[in-house]
């Protein structure tokens, strides 16, 4: 009996056993297709791509200063009117001349004071959003550089227009950060001034207001046909601009090729004084075409000349 116990208690063991190994190999197959799905998966589009948590320090800040300084244009225009109310009262005599000055000295003062107020605003702003930035583009760039350091060697051999890349990958790293810092401070602050105003305006003639508003549909088809336009050529000066990238390197890496073959016939006419074997040259005279001489005298400094070739047997030549 206790022997069939002990028979039974390790039959529950080894289903439980396989129980478990199942259930671990289900995780791991669940990990490795979530892992993939992810690979596969598109890049996510952002501006606030490389943000992280500690931003929200110079986000709200900043935020808040850009709205300040975005409430002091309708209460500007709103002084202004009230100037001007003042001054029609003045003409029409129903105040008096101190009265007016009296009234205008305040309003006056209030301009001042509130100038001065929305450029320390704005100031503060600006600055506090371009920190944000400046740290977003420093986790890009690492980003970035850890991608590159985990390649494999094979990776960067098949990469033929990697410079060019890599140079397109910096530029978009400024726009980014561009993006992200002033031009998102912008739009708070042109959000915030249209609020404003436009509460402002329903409060002084509601009517005059929506008759304005009614071409805000029209203004909105507008932004975004031409909006969309504006992206789809974005991305082809991208494309456009890294292989010109890669172009401009390679020139620039292959610079030593193009003297070692403007320079053969310079080099070999010592050597091979009248063989003519290597007569062909560029003429000082001509665009590009070849003459084809004998004499070891013709072959000079002309051959030299940046731009033309002096190999014809194999097409190196300026086009006319």
């Amino acid at each position: 009996m206790g022997e069939t116990k002990s028979n039974f208690q390790v039959h529950e063991i080894a289903l439980a056993s396989s129980h478990s190994s199942c259930g671990t190999n289900n995780d791991r197959r669940t990990a490795s297709a979530d892992e993939k799905s992810r690979r596969n998966a598109p890049p996510r589009a952002s501006v606030f791509l490389f943000a992280s948590a500690s931003d929200w320090a110079f986000f709200v800040p900043g935020s808040i200063f850009i709205v300040i300084a975005a409430m002091a244009s309708p209460l500007q225009t709103y002084l202004y009117g009230k100037l001007f109310e003042y001054l029609a009262h003045f003409v029409a005599g129903r105040i008096s001349s101190g009265q007016f000055l009296s009234r205008s000295r305040v309003i006056c003062g209030a301009v001042i004071g509130m100038g001065a107020a929305r450029m320390l605003c704005t100031w503060a702003g600006a600055a506090l959003w371009l920190l944000a930035g400046e740290r977003q583009q420093d986790r890009a760039r690492r980003a970035i550089f850890r991608t590159l350091v985990a390649r494999p060697m094979a990776w960067f051999d098949a990469r033929n227009t990697l410079m060019g890349e890599m140079a397109q990958v910096c530029r978009s790293i400024e726009e980014v950060r561009a993006a992200a810092s002033l031009n998102t401070a912008s739009l708070i602050s042109e959000a915030a001034g249209v609020t404003f105003l436009f509460a402002m305006a329903m409060v002084s003639s509601w009517r005059l207001t929506l008759v304005v508003m009614a071409s805000a549909p029209v203004m909105a088809v507008c932004s975004g046909v031409f909006g969309r336009q504006t992206f789809v050529h974005a991305e082809a000066e991208n494309r456009a601009s890294a292989r010109a990238s890669h172009i401009l390197d390679w020139e620039f890496a292959q610079g030593d090729l193009v003297r070692t073959l403007n320079g053969r016939d310079a080099d070999a006419a010592p050597v091979f004084p009248r063989s003519g074997m290597f007569a062909g040259r560029v003429c000082s005279h001509g665009r590009g075409h070849v003459c084809q001489r004998r004499h070891p005298s013709h072959v000079g400094q002309s051959s030299l000349r940046p731009g033309f070739s002096v190999w014809p047997s194999l097409g190196f030549r300026r086009k006319p």
